[in-house]
């Protein structure tokens, strides 16, 4: 089974997937974990910032 989490940015999608895996123990992934991960390795032009 694959849930997908969307919606606007400080909405609680994070927190959400968090209680998920805490009750259900489904294992989540974190779009904004991967982002961070690509900035703090300099292999991309995005940003903090950036919307994609």
């Amino acid at each position: 089974m694959i849930i997908l989490i969307t919606g606007a940015s400080h909405t609680g999608k994070t927190l959400l997937a968090q209680k998920l895996l805490e009750k259900y123990k489904y294992p989540y992934l974190s779009i904004d974990h991967l982002k961070m991960g690509l900035i703090r390795s300099k292999q991309t032009d995005l940003t903090p910032m950036s919307e994609d």
